[in-house]
């Protein structure tokens, strides 16, 4: 998640600021196991991806409702700068 956040903020010369990031519970307990930070196996690790997408906050309601019109979950994890 990390690359594609820098990667947007690269192209689009915006920052994001993460309020939420998704970590699965599968994540804390593998990470309480090896001694590892959960939040750094979320950004820099795994093989369960997310699909990142930004919207205006002006058409965040919209874009929201699109992704849900195809059964997908959506969450809002930042904010741009």
């Amino acid at each position: 998640m990390a690359w594609s956040l820098y990667e947007l903020s690269d192209v689009s010369n915006v920052g994001f600021v993460i309020d939420n990031v998704p970590t699965a519970p599968e994540a804390y307990e593998f990470a309480k196991n090896h001694d590892l930070d959960p939040l750094e196996l979320s950004l820099y690790g795994g093989e369960k991806y997310e699909l990142i997408v930004t919207a205006k906050p002006e058409l965040w309601q919209k874009a929201s409702d699109a992704v849900r019109n195809l059964r997908t979950p959506d969450r809002s994890i930042d904010r741009s700068n």
